[in-house]
């Protein structure tokens, strides 16, 4: 079910009973939110309940009907979402180390480089789902998917890429463009559609 769109996602969300699509929904989203939350400094443990918690509000906000769909897309207001839940972390955490006697004086990203920092966690995780997609639906071989995640997700350079598969510089550019093309469609639908 990963290339579910949005608005049958969002269609199947208004039934709390529908397990397939709030798992889908899980797992689409709180990737993103814990690795947002690991990238402003919060623990593994913490970044997961900021997930959480986010997800949770989301279910009940949307839920109460708060989500206009014509105000904006769904990844603007989950990221809204998330960076609410993060900042009022970041509140909680101030307030005990204040009660312990602790500087409470923390660094503070703008609205513009949290939002940066969201995106670039939500490409990630439309990659990961593509490299996915394209895996199971494409007849290329799994070295030449291996070699544009090498490449696009571990951000290795070729010389390397070609050292660690047995390959040449120029089979590993090959390689590449057979499965650039691919993941470029994937990528294009799962845009359309996340």
């Amino acid at each position: 079910m990963l290339a579910t769109t949005s608005s049958v996602l969002l269609a199947g969300l208004s039934d709390p009973a529908n397990h397939a699509v709030w798992g889908e929904f899980d797992g689409r989203y709180r990737p993103v939110i814990v690795a947002f939350a690991t990238r402003l400094g919060f623990q593994p443990a913490d970044a997961d309940e900021l997930g959480q918690a986010a997800l949770v509000r989301f279910a009940e906000e949307y839920r109460a009907g708060k989500y206009e769909r014509e105000r904006g897309r769904l990844r603007a207001w989950i990221f809204g979402i998330a960076r609410h839940c993060a900042n009022e972390a970041r509140r909680d955490r101030a307030r005990f180390a204040d009660a312990r006697g602790e500087s409470v004086l923390s660094q503070l990203e703008g609205d513009d480089e949290l939002e940066r920092c969201f995106d670039e966690e939500w490409r990630r995780a439309l990659l990961r789902h593509a490299f996915a997609e394209v895996r199971a639906t494409t007849k290329l071989d799994a070295q030449t998917i291996r070699v544009l995640e090498l490449l696009a997700l571990e951000e290795r350079p070729v010389a390397e890429v070609a050292a660690a598969l047995g390959m040449t510089s120029g089979a590993v550019y090959t390689a590449k463009h057979r499965a650039l093309a691919s993941l470029k469609q994937v990528l294009a639908a799962f845009e359309q559609d996340w």
